[in-house]
């Protein structure tokens, strides 16, 4: 992805998507993230699952590494 398209997916996600993601950035678990969006964290679980599809990320790694070079994190 270029950064351009990186800004498109980007803009494509939901709040709790972009909720996870910044979770993720953090290196928060599912449990803390599931906390603070007030969710489950099988909802978590399937909302990463969901990220990594739209995202076309194989893992978890990959996602993390997405979103800190996207500089998803907290402000």
């Amino acid at each position: 992805h270029g950064p351009q398209d990186d800004d498109t997916l980007l803009g494509s996600l939901s709040d709790r998507e972009y909720g996870v993601l910044k979770g993720l950035a953090e290196g928060r678990t599912n449990g803390e993230i599931a906390f603070d969006l007030a969710l489950s964290p099988k909802s978590v679980s399937a909302c990463r699952n969901k990220l990594m599809r739209k995202l076309g990320l194989d893992n978890l790694p990959a996602l993390m590494a997405f979103a800190r070079m996207n500089h998803v994190t907290h402000d």
